[in-house]
């Protein structure tokens, strides 16, 4: 009986404790960076390895997801800076004529590939659409902002 106490209040004490961990990732902060081109730089705190993702005009028919960057544990900075082709194409094709662009960087727990991800979901699940346009998906969403681009 006393063993049974023990393994309950130590299956507890390590979920309560890693969604305390999950709680303490996040991000800090969003700044525009001095760059030629559009440019944001996104900080941060990663209680352990995750994944940094950026998708420019997210939700339209344009919409463009940035190669994910891997985040060490600890404090984090990373830059995204859009490219002169980028952003172009990106405001050239903005319907309603807008002088910013959104976008949404979000920060991840893990990143699977396709091959992971149909053996976790099924071969042909909804759940994969990312995967099978990327080669991979982001998993475990644990903070997310938004913001505009200005060209």
């Amino acid at each position: 009986m006393k063993k049974y106490i023990y393994y309950s209040f130590a299956i507890v004490y390590l979920i309560l404790n890693s969604n305390y961990i999950y709680s303490q990732s996040k991000i800090t902060e969003i700044k525009k960076g001095d760059s030629l081109f559009p440019t944001i730089i996104v900080k941060g705190y990663a209680s352990q390895k995750m994944w940094l993702g950026c998708t420019i005009n997210p939700d339209t028919y344009n919409e463009v997801d940035l190669k994910p960057q891997k985040v060490k544990k600890g404090y984090f900075e990373i830059e995204y800076n859009m490219s002169a082709g980028l952003t172009a194409g990106l405001f050239e094709r903005t319907k309603n004529g807008s002088s910013s662009i959104p976008y949404v960087v979000a920060l991840w727990e893990d990143r699977i590939n396709l091959r992971k991800c149909e053996k976790k979901y099924g071969k042909g699940a909804d759940q994969c659409k990312w995967a099978r346009k990327n080669g991979y998906q982001m998993e475990g969403r644990i903070d997310r902002r938004v913001g505009n681009l200005n060209p």
